[in-house]
């Protein structure tokens, strides 16, 4: 294929491709985390005394939930859910890749929606209004509730893909 006249590298297009989606999932989490921060200053505002106003735009939550979705109707629509492959090479469930993925899947957005919180309180009423009780409560709630749901989802994936594969071997 040509771009503007010269042949197209395919090493370097792959190559391209890494940085881009890089790019995207850094854009999108970033997008995410200040959505959430406006949100819950909105909340903790909306809670207080405080006098201050935090305005959320709602193009900006548009624009990453539609391109988060794209990219998902577009991985279901052509069967991929990874492009790490590591379901369809193994015979038996990967345990120990699957704990690890749930446990950072897990903790990480744990992490961002407590953080947000404990930051919004020193933000709006100072160091002596955080419930650190709370904080802590809702990181265990949360890290506990998507470990679950992370790992649920792994399992049923790989005995999709592995029922898919055995339809395929017969």
């Amino acid at each position: 294929m040509k771009l503007f006249g010269n042949p197209k590298d395919e090493r370097i297009t792959a190559q391209m491709n890494r940085y881009y989606k890089g790019g995207f999932w850094i854009m999108s989490i970033l997008i995410l985390i200040d959505l959430y921060l406006r949100l819950s200053a909105q909340n903790f505002l909306a809670q207080t005394d405080v006098n201050a106003s935090v305005d959320v735009s709602p193009i900006e939550a548009i624009a990453v939930f539609a391109g988060l979705l794209y990219v998902c109707v577009q991985m279901v629509r052509h069967g991929i859910f990874d492009d790490d492959l590591r379901y369809a090479d193994t015979k038996e469930f990967p345990l120990g890749y699957c704990l690890k993925l749930s446990a950072i899947g897990a903790a990480l957005p744990a992490f961002v929606l407590v953080g947000g919180r404990v930051y919004n309180e020193i933000v709006y009423g100072g160091i002596g209004s955080v419930t650190w009780a709370g904080d802590i409560a809702m990181f265990v709630v949360f890290v506990v509730f998507l470990f679950v749901v992370i790992y649920l989802v792994e399992l049923a994936t790989w005995h999709a893909t592995a029922k898919r594969r055995n339809r395929s071997d017969d």
